[in-house]
């Protein structure tokens, strides 16, 4: 399967929304931290090309990851200096909508159609794939962390390192 991820934020009370990033062939943890608060299945038209679209209340995300983030450099998996950057990247392009009361938006677009995919039987959905990642993420940070940990004992600091970027858009 081979499929994009769009993440954007909707502040309560506008019509716009806000592309804060976009990535190829996988969904990074940072994405999967920001979809943390009460992720579920959206109703909101974007458009024809969306295979799913899951929403999330925006601050238990930013707080999720910025939690993330420190703990990351309390264990020593990053530098102070990378820490620095991917917390002030993140700043940047989250600040604008923290305590908004907006929600935060994961589409999700495909290039082959769901009854196409050998791993999504023809009843089950992609979002609910999707929502079933985020909560098994979610409640087993332990694991997430571990794997963090055998990267950097590896000496793949650069595996490391993709694994933790988030490639905002502003």
């Amino acid at each position: 399967m081979s499929f994009s991820s769009v993440l954007f934020v909707k502040a309560k009370g506008s019509a716009d929304t806000y592309s804060l990033s976009e990535y190829g062939f996988e969904i990074p943890i940072s994405y999967l931290l920001l979809l943390s608060g009460n992720a579920r299945p959206s109703q909101m038209s974007v458009d024809a090309t969306s295979s799913a679209l899951i929403e999330a209340d925006f601050d238990t995300g930013y707080n999720k990851l910025f939690w993330f983030l420190q703990s990351c450099l309390d264990m020593q998996l990053i530098e102070k200096d990378n820490y620095e950057r991917l917390s002030n990247d993140a700043h940047r392009a989250l600040d604008p909508f923290y305590e908004q009361k907006a929600k935060i938006y994961l589409q999700l677009l495909t290039n082959v159609e769901l009854t196409d995919l050998d791993d999504v039987d023809e009843d089950d959905d992609f979002g609910a794939m999707i929502l079933s990642e985020i909560e098994n993420t979610l409640n087993d940070m332990h694991s997430v962390f571990e794997q963090l940990r055998e990267l950097k004992r590896a000496g793949q600091e650069s595996e490391l390192a993709q694994a933790l970027n988030c490639p905002w858009s502003n």
